[in-house]
């Protein structure tokens, strides 16, 4: 069971990612900052992406480094939503 977890979380990850960017992307059409900040967000994952490599999440470290810039774009996309909804 645990090898079969192991072997779903990073597809399950990549879906939850895609899904948010995906959900945000369609409502923030007229935002023509949303290019630099989706770059920022895959940088910043890019380079904590190591970290999560070296706790041994999985054996791959090939999949820290896809994962790590897609979770930024990610938390990116949902932080410049919050952030532009708040009207600053």
């Amino acid at each position: 069971m645990k090898a079969f977890i192991l072997a779903a979380l990073p597809w399950v990850l990549c879906g939850l990612a895609v899904a948010v960017l995906c959900a945000r992307k369609g409502g923030d059409r007229k935002n023509k900052d949303q290019g630099s900040c989706l770059a920022t967000g895959m940088a910043l994952g890019l380079m904590f992406s190591p970290a999560l490599n070296s706790l041994g999440l999985w054996e791959n470290h090939g999949i820290g480094f896809a994962l790590g810039p897609l979770w930024g774009m990610a938390l990116a996309a949902l932080y410049q939503s919050r952030h532009h909804s708040e009207g600053t």
